[in-house]
């Protein structure tokens, strides 16, 4: 369900519904904000960063300033 995907709003929010699969985090409360930074210290603890996840928007506006299109 979260391969692939920015799932930080979900984990804050301690649940799976699809629609918190997103890295939109406006909206959520100081204790939920918490509970990302708990389970950001956890995986960096336990796995190295091999990569990120980033949108298409971002790919694009990479390769646009290098002078290459998509």
């Amino acid at each position: 369900m979260f391969a692939g995907k920015d799932a930080s709003r979900a984990l804050a929010k301690m649940n799976k519904y699809k629609e918190d699969v997103t890295a939109f985090l406006d909206g959520l409360s100081n204790k939920e904000i918490g509970v990302l930074i708990d389970w950001e210290k956890k995986f960096e603890a336990k796995y190295p960063i091999v990569n990120c996840v980033v949108s298409t928007t971002d790919l694009h506006h990479q390769h646009h300033f290098r002078g290459s299109h998509l």
